[in-house]
């Protein structure tokens, strides 16, 4: 079962130039990005939502494995399925999807790791405020 991994979505275009840990897209990012994903959806399936989702085909990601965008839009189509058969929020930017010739940035996987935030955060939410039998009334 993995386990929750505080997702990075703050990076920023200094990290990149100065090539800070958090500027470098590399393995353990990639397994945090797919991990936390497989993560909430055992969340969300234990609280009744039905989310079969399957690992990419780079996963687990070591230095040795190359990123292809096919794989990447796996890991994208596995956000935005999370997402649809759970619950979707109004404000969230859009999820990207990449072609061959895509050059994959910064803000980009900001917005992967922020989906993967965002859904903990409201699934936090809910086990925070269950319903009661007999609380909820229609018509008054």
């Amino acid at each position: 079962m993995p386990e929750w991994i505080d997702p990075v979505f703050d990076r920023t275009q200094a990290d990149c130039d100065n090539h800070t840990a958090k500027g470098v897209l590399n393995a353990s990012d990639l397994n945090r990005i797919e991990d936390d994903t497989h993560y909430l959806a055992q969340q969300l399936n234990e609280r009744g939502y039905y989310i079969p989702l399957a690992y990419s085909a780079g996963y687990p990601w070591t230095r040795e494995r190359y990123l292809l965008c096919d794989t990447l839009n796996a890991i994208i189509d596995a956000l935005r399925q999370l997402r649809e058969k759970s619950f979707d929020m109004i404000n969230l930017p859009t999820l990207p999807s990449f072609n061959g010739n895509d050059f994959v940035g910064y803000d980009q996987i900001n917005i992967l790791e922020y989906y993967l935030y965002d859904t903990n955060w409201i699934i936090m939410q809910l086990d925070l405020s269950p319903m009661m039998c007999g609380e909820v009334f229609c018509g008054e």
